[in-house]
């Protein structure tokens, strides 16, 4: 679940610190296994991935990035349907400028819960807002976005960032909805280091408490060699 305010300026992605990296490679011994030592190195197709620049840090969107953010007076349904909007856009990592959300009437009081339409790069979403504080300058709430949109280079990127590899696949098509409801509904990332030669996978995460691009059962795979 995600909380917000109507505060302006306020950016949609933070920081999620890079997990460690690091990992110790089994010195092979006359007490290990043949298949071990039969295995050879872990072959990589490298047609399979995108290579790209490693980025310093994560890009974000940020709420000043969005179009036609309402004031503080405008009606609170407009408020509403552009915090659709703006999850959307922190969930995709891609503001869309034709994005919309259409929201109810809603009457300005803590704990009235809204549903919204939300139409973000052609898919149609369903944000649900419980409004939690009320006040004469802004609302607080709390907000559940069904599905999650996903982009495949946003992704990709944050995997870069989080391996520090220039070679990185997600198995998706360019975008992906997710339900946060399924526990299976993840998507498979890859990334390489030619030198050192390392392969990392992971499933991104559709956990969206804060709506990050996060992973999860990482492994890695050393003497990993272009196929």
């Amino acid at each position: 679940m995600r909380h917000g305010c109507v505060r302006p300026g306020r950016p949609l992605l933070a920081s999620v610190c890079a997990l460690g990296l690091a990992g110790a490679a089994a010195c092979g011994g006359s007490g290990g296994s043949s298949a071990e030592e039969d295995s050879g190195p872990v072959e990589v197709d490298v047609d399979e991935f995108t290579k790209e620049p490693i980025p310093d840090s994560k890009s974000r969107v940020y709420r000043s990035d969005i179009p036609n953010d309402p004031d503080g007076v405008a009606p609170l349904r407009e408020r509403l349907a552009f915090a659709g909007i703006e999850a959307a856009s922190e969930s995709g990592g891609v503001v869309d400028e034709n994005a919309s959300a259409e929201c109810p009437p809603a009457q300005r009081e803590a704990g009235e819960t809204v549903t919204c339409t939300v139409t973000y790069r052609g898919d149609e979403l369903t944000a649900e807002l419980e409004i939690t504080e009320v006040s004469d300058v802004m609302f607080k709430y709390d907000l559940e976005l069904t599905p999650l949109p996903v982009t495949r280079d946003v992704v990709e990127e944050h995997y870069r960032v989080e391996t520090r590899a220039p070679y990185a696949a997600c198995d998706m098509d360019e975008t992906a909805l997710l339900d946060p409801d399924d526990p299976e509904d993840r998507v498979e990332c890859r990334a390489w280091t030619p030198d050192p030669g390392v392969l990392h996978t992971a499933r991104l995460s559709n956990d969206q408490d804060l709506l990050l691009h996060t992973f999860e059962d990482e492994e890695a795979e050393y003497d990993a060699v272009a196929k």
